[in-house]
């Protein structure tokens, strides 16, 4: 299979390193931090100028429009891949999103039990997660494009399989539902979001900008949270007009055509590069450096954590308005519905993202906090309309969360774990939705709606704790952190510029 290098690339990949063999990767010595060497084209002389960071603080001479400000991450990833791929970033993601919600729907509906929809909702959603670790194992390879294929091609076979089944036994709804099969298609289906969070370090190597890196993953969570609210739209419309039914299979259809999107684009071609997902140490430490060591990854998986958390928050609100839903008798809207939180955690994701926080455990903080005042309004809505409000809340609330947690990866990590650490808090997010999905779903039998509303305080609560507990250990505990946060936070905010 063949793949073409993008466009203006000058070359290949092999003599484009080359070309820069000889360009460090850190600030020489003699020039202020966060400033880097450029030479000056008519002269040949050396200037210093000062880094492009995003998530250096405005100064009081930048008059910035708004949207500048907002949409600077997307302008200057765009100038390295341009619009097609960062669109391609959003709508790879549309699938994992529409699929789980059209099998809740149609399960929940067939069958009149919220608990064998949540059921093969979350068998889906823990397939997701075991399709994550696989995309991992075969990332480094070189030809890794092959995996995704495959994965594809045993998707479209399940599906089908999947979506006779669930006909079949819709003639029968009170026998039991075939979550097997659907965990069988979540773990079929190749998780293109991963796929492009693992390829950012292959392109940002191959224009030889490693400082884009937090962009990148502030980029990817935006991605996700913009992909929640467009994908739930699509699985509320198609379902409203043609049945869920037909929004698994559109779901399926267009994960084919987003695979075909992803590999036939030039950034494909890159070689492999910073894809390992796990990097073994090879030296010797002694008994107080690997207490240190500990003490480091701890504080690293709590982001990761909160990620969990975030999961388990937004599943067992899906639950929560299937048993809403369904006690007025409008179970064919949560689609739309769980679209009013997706587009409040877009517009405030995107918000925060363009506002380049420079300390985002705080926003996480405030959030959380958020968060948990949030759900506890789950228990008040008596109708469709102020149950919207309570979800575009909540969403305002987990837009930024998301983009905090994805944000503080590269801040407290070295380089090489920053893609590790990125894919591990998307499949924990993926387990906490299926947790959430089916734990809701074993409450809503047991003690009706009011008490399904109860796990979504209960998670944003752990979520605040996490975020309280990450705060407390990083100022216990010294991070090695990468070069590019170093610049960030030893950034002075005074101008040196070349005469």
């Amino acid at each position: 299979m063949a793949f073409r290098q993008p466009a203006g690339s000058g070359g290949s990949p092999q003599e484009t390193r080359a070309a820069h063999a000889e360009q460090p990767d850190e600030a020489p010595e003699g020039l202020a931090a966060g400033t880097e060497r450029t030479t000056a084209a008519a002269t040949g002389e050396q200037q210093a100028v000062p880094a492009d960071d995003s998530s250096s603080p405005q100064r009081p001479g930048d008059r910035s429009s708004l949207s500048e400000m907002l949409f600077r991450d997307y302008r200057r990833l765009q100038r390295l891949v341009g619009r097609s791929y960062l669109a391609l970033t959003l709508l790879v993601r549309l699938p994992s999103v529409i699929m789980p919600l059209s099998v809740l729907v149609y399960v929940s509906a067939a069958s009149g039990s919220g608990w064998w929809g949540s059921l093969c909702a979350g068998a889906i959603y823990l397939g997701h997660a075991i399709s994550t670790g696989i995309t991992g194992l075969y990332a480094p390879w070189k030809h890794y494009q092959w995996g995704i294929l495959i994965q594809t091609v045993l998707q479209v076979a399940a599906v089908l399989w999947l979506v006779r089944s669930l006909v079949d036994q819709a003639q029968d709804p009170s026998g039991p539902w075939p979550w097997y099969l659907c965990l069988l298609v979540g773990a079929a289906s190749p998780q293109l979001g991963i796929a492009t969070r693992i390829r950012w370090p292959s392109i940002l190597y191959f224009h030889r900008d490693q400082s884009l890196s937090a962009v990148a993953m502030r980029h990817e969570a935006v991605m996700d949270a913009l992909a929640m609210v467009v994908g739930a739209l699509v699985a509320g419309v198609v379902a409203v007009a043609a049945g869920s039914l037909v929004g698994i299979m559109a779901g399926s259809g267009l994960l084919v055509l987003c695979t075909a999107m992803l590999l036939f684009h030039p950034t494909s071609g890159l070689p492999v590069w910073g894809t390992a997902l796990w990097v073994r140490s090879k030296k010797h430490l002694n008994r107080a450096e690997l207490r240190r060591r500990r003490a480091r990854r701890f504080v690293r998986f709590l982001p990761v954590l909160g990620g969990g958390w975030l999961g388990l928050l937004w599943g067992s609100v899906q639950i929560g308005l299937v048993y809403f839903a369904a006690s007025i008798d409008v179970i064919e809207s949560i689609g739309a519905q769980f679209a009013a939180l997706g587009l409040l955690s877009a517009i405030s994701a995107v918000i925060t993202a363009g506002f380049g926080v420079k300390r985002p455990w705080n926003l996480w903080v405030f959030c959380a906090a958020a968060s948990v005042l949030a759900t506890m309004l789950m228990s008040v809505p008596a109708g469709p309309f102020s149950m919207l409000l309570v979800l575009a809340v909540i969403g305002a609330a987990t837009g930024p969360t998301l983009v905090a947690v994805f944000g503080i990866v590269p801040i407290i990590s070295p380089r090489r774990f920053i893609t590790g650490l990125s894919a591990t808090t998307y499949v924990l997010i993926q387990v906490g939705m299926a947790l959430g999905l089916v734990i809701a779903a074993g409450l809503g039998n047991f003690g009706g709606y009011q008490t399904v509303a109860l796990l979504p305080v209960v998670a944003s609560t752990l979520l605040l704790a996490t975020a309280f507990l990450f705060i407390d250990r990083r100022r216990r505990v010294a991070m090695d952190m990468p070069v590019s946060a170093r610049r960030r936070a030893a950034f002075s905010g005074r101008v040196v510029s070349g005469d």
